[in-house]
């Protein structure tokens, strides 16, 4: 995997909300503090990933993983169909924090 977290200008933060009925993510607007947290705490996570000599590990549901590992799920998978919706979005709506227990994930976008 490629990226180019040097030349990164802008780091949106979204989060995944479940109403009950569907799942749906947004963009949670955030000031530049936060952007300079955000990517802060993705190149740590970048370099932590680079410095493990195995490699990424395909994440198969059936086996227990423990709290911290570097895993993969192939984007075609069909584990992998919200993530490439998301992956694939041009235009995510403006959301807030209203409803944290709905909250099933976050997320960054990093744009160059």
């Amino acid at each position: 995997m490629k990226f180019d977290l040097d030349n990164v200008i802008v780091t949106e933060f979204g989060v995944g909300i479940d109403d009950g009925n569907e799942q749906t993510f947004v963009v949670v607007p955030v000031d530049t503090e936060v952007q300079t947290a955000l990517h802060e705490m993705v190149q740590a996570t970048w370099e932590e990933m680079q410095g493990d000599d195995v490699g990424p590990t395909r994440y198969q549901p059936s086996e227990k993983h423990g709290s911290t590992e570097y895993l993969y799920l192939p984007i075609g998978d069909d584990l992998a169909k919200s993530v490439r919706e998301l992956h694939d979005a041009t235009n995510l709506n403006i959301g807030v924090l209203g409803d944290p227990p709905n909250i099933f994930c976050y997320f960054t976008v990093s744009a160059i």
